[in-house]
């Protein structure tokens, strides 16, 4: 089967030929377990790009699945009408038919629309009158209908983005719709996982947890493993495995660093014969990923605070000099790649 790239290689986005379960954890029957146990507020935490969102929409794919980016919210009224607009709720439109006199009550597509159309005079739909009023549920309670009849599963990426008053907001407007049936998944970074309890305490025993572990070496490779094959181009396996010790146990960067070495190879997509890679390129593949991961964030750390005299320069073993501030950031570079480096290690 011939593949382009990007498909091959889905940095960024949800990848399926390089698509590693992780089987042994079990991560995908945690999320169909929470799925059809429900009842409950589902909150699923993990590193910054250690795939939660890719694992979530593997699983939850086929369902109909609403995702709302937290990043993009930044108070309830946008929450509401991000939600409105992907369950493409319309208003009602009411028209009289001239020649009858009957009232006829259409809508726009969309998964759900309630309204309530009330003539005056207490007569039903379709008497002969003219005079017409209508009355439409709000947008909130709309949409949460919507999400229950429609049996959709709504996924709040990033839910550690919205701003706390907002959270709470959120949280209490689905604590009956998720005792009626919602399915409702948030994503977070550990650190800030337990925000819907911290924000809204009456949820906390209706509660669930799923913890999404770091990669290890065994699970990046298998990205490679997977990949170079489908492009017909081979790498050895020592290069696949600095390049997973290169990606910090992160399988978005094992997707880059393996996308940019192809595109330094002119691999584009799948071969019709077998292409030795040159690792030679292996370096400028590693700069281009590094130059486009907060380069510029690295040179302000390195270039420090202002200062009111010229800080003293350190003398090193290769016979250049630097400020504390570059020696640092040298020391953090030599001492890696890896998540986290301790004080100790970095004296």
């Amino acid at each position: 089967m011939k593949y382009k790239l990007k498909e091959v290689f889905a940095a960024g986005g949800v990848p399926t030929v390089t698509y590693v379960d992780r089987a042994e954890l079990e991560l995908e029957k945690r999320i169909e377990r929470a799925l059809e146990r429900g009842f409950t507020f589902n909150v699923v935490t993990g590193p910054t790009k250690s795939g939660k969102s890719v694992l979530c929409q593997k699983v939850l794919g086929d369902a109909k699945l609403i995702q709302i980016e937290g990043g993009q919210v930044e108070n309830a009224e946008e929450f509401w009408s991000q939600l409105g607009h992907f369950l493409q709720i319309a208003a009602t439109e009411t028209t009289t038919d001239k020649a009858s006199g009957k009232v006829s009550v259409s809508a726009k597509p969309g998964w759900f629309v309630d309204s309530l159309v009330k003539l005056t005079g207490g007569m039903e739909l379709g008497a002969e009158s003219s005079n017409t009023k209508q009355f439409v549920k709000s947008l909130k309670i709309a949409a949460i209908e919507a999400l229950i009849r429609s049996d959709a599963v709504l996924l709040i990426d990033d839910f550690h983005y919205i701003p706390a008053a907002t959270q709470k907001e959120i949280i209490q407007s689905f604590k009956k719709p998720v005792a009626d049936g919602l399915k409702l998944f948030f994503l977070a970074v550990p650190h800030r996982g337990f925000d819907p309890i911290n924000v809204e305490k009456e949820v906390e025993g209706r509660f669930k947890h799923i913890k999404i572990p770091t990669w290890d070496m065994t699970h990046l490779t298998k990205i490679a493993t997977l990949g170079f094959p489908a492009l017909n181009v081979k790498c050895d396996n020592s290069k696949i495995a600095d390049i997973a010790s290169q990606a910090t146990r992160n399988p978005l960067l094992m997707q880059e660093i393996c996308a940019e070495l192809c595109l330094e190879n002119g691999i584009k997509e799948t071969q019709t014969k077998l292409i030795t890679l040159d690792m030679s390129k292996l370096t400028q593949a590693y700069r281009e990923v590094a130059e486009s991961k907060g380069f510029p964030t690295f040179q302000l750390l390195q270039k420090g605070p202002q200062a009111k005299k010229l800080r003293e320069q350190r003398l090193l073993a290769d016979g250049t000099t630097e400020d504390i501030y570059s020696l640092i950031m040298k020391a953090l570079a030599h001492s890696g790649p890896k998540p986290t480096t301790s004080y100790d290690e970095l004296r």
